[in-house]
């Protein structure tokens, strides 16, 4: 890792919601700096899922934030949305 350089980890996430009709999730998530985009792998039929992926990001701008979305992958239509965190890089490098 650079100077310039942080780091997200996705690791997990607990008790989500029902998000399909037939009562299944299967979540991943997207973490986002700046330009630069980073997804997990989807986890099929959990609502407990465990990632424990690592992602390197570089900072362009200290004003970015790392935004984490996380989805619930669906076969058929659009994705689902089921939650987002915003966290500064200011807040990371400290």
């Amino acid at each position: 890792m650079g100077a310039a350089d942080v780091r997200g980890y996705c690791l997990q996430a607990q008790h989500l919601p029902k998000m399909d009709l037939f009562g299944s999730v299967d979540p991943y998530c997207v973490l986002r700096l700046g330009k630069e985009e980073r997804k997990s792998s989807t986890i099929k039929k959990n609502y407990n899922p465990e990632w424990k992926e690592d992602f390197v990001f570089n900072i362009a701008d200290e004003k970015e934030e790392l935004v984490v979305t996380l989805y619930d992958w669906d076969r058929t239509s659009k994705d689902d949305l089921i939650g987002c965190a915003r966290v500064k890089v200011t807040v990371l490098r400290s």
